[in-house]
């Protein structure tokens, strides 16, 4: 399944590109690629997985286009705290699935302790 839709982040258009994971060359679950303007998501995730890892990677696209990369000691624990504020912002409920608190607390160990 390769679904594609466009989206704009800082005045500059970017594929959304939902792939199977057979065709990634590593293991994550997202990409964002400033040189192709396109963000990539694994479209085998969850519903709420996905939705956390597009809002990930456009942190990633906002921060890229932005200048503001460089500027961020530790760019992958940052993106990650402040998509979580994000994600407080717009969700719809209040309850986190059980699921998605274990893969959270993976990723949070996994940046910080390499």
């Amino acid at each position: 399944m390769k679904k594609i839709e466009t989206i704009r982040i800082c005045g500059t258009d970017l594929s959304l590109e939902f792939l199977e994971p057979s065709i990634w060359a590593y293991n994550g679950m997202g990409r964002f690629s400033e040189i192709e303007s396109r963000i990539c998501i694994q479209s085998e995730l969850t519903k709420s997985g996905r939705n956390n890892t597009v809002l990930h990677e456009c942190v990633h696209a906002m921060l890229d286009i932005g200048g503001l990369h460089s500027q961020v000691s530790d760019i992958e624990q940052f993106t990650t705290a402040f998509s979580a504020i994000l994600h407080a912002f717009i969700k719809k409920t209040q309850e986190t699935p059980d699921r998605e608190l274990k893969l959270a607390r993976r990723r949070m160990k996994e940046v910080t302790n390499g």
